[in-house]
């Protein structure tokens, strides 16, 4: 195992399972602070780890309710700063063009069934990466770090320059993946019995 950094309180851990690895990301953030920090605190290769998911049987257990309460936890925030908004007019594109797209993808998707809360915020940092997107989930404080982010934006918590349908769509397939990983999640038992 490698090292843990402590930013602060430790307010949980989130599993995020991809095709070579499995990785703990631990969310922490001094309390009352604006600064929040993603550390990765475990890496193991896939041979390590029985990577069956046992699909048939948790397939059967995953209902729309289930969908629907892990979705509710999250929340991507769209920037809606002059910063964002000045670089989707110079990119030729409505002012709430980025809004729209992961509003809409929300509405249609299977994974989420509609119940991700979409909102056109204020200024959320990283100006100078704009337009910026940033995703929040309840049980952690400030903005979370997930898998497809690049490494300068898990290190910010934001996806950055997220201008057009191919962005949209990348930043979406993160939180429809983090969604699918919290009810992988929540159906496997606890072993700490």
């Amino acid at each position: 195992m490698s090292r843990i950094q402590n930013h602060g309180i430790l307010l949980g851990v989130c599993f995020f399972v991809s095709n070579f690895a499995v990785e703990s990301f631990v969310f922490a953030m001094p309390k009352n602070s604006a600064q929040h920090r993603s550390v990765t605190m475990l890496e193991m290769s896939s041979d390590k780890i029985d990577m069956s998911l046992g699909s048939e049987s948790k397939s059967a257990e995953i209902t729309d309710e289930l969908r629907i309460s892990e979705a509710k936890k999250f929340k991507v925030m769209v920037c809606g700063s002059t910063s964002c908004s000045r670089r989707r007019k110079q990119l030729m594109m409505d002012e709430y063009s980025t809004f729209s797209g992961f509003f809409t993808r929300n509405k249609e998707s299977d994974v989420t069934l509609g119940a991700v809360d979409v909102e056109d915020a204020g200024c959320i940092g990283s100006c100078k990466k704009s337009p910026v997107v940033a995703v929040m989930h309840e049980d952690y404080a400030g903005y979370v770090g997930l898998e497809g982010m690049t490494s300068g934006e898990f290190g910010d918590s934001r996806f950055h320059k997220v201008s057009f349908e191919d962005d949209i769509d990348r930043v979406w397939n993160c939180v429809e993946n983090a969604v699918e990983q919290m009810i992988e999640a929540s159906l496997t038992p606890d072993d700490d019995n």
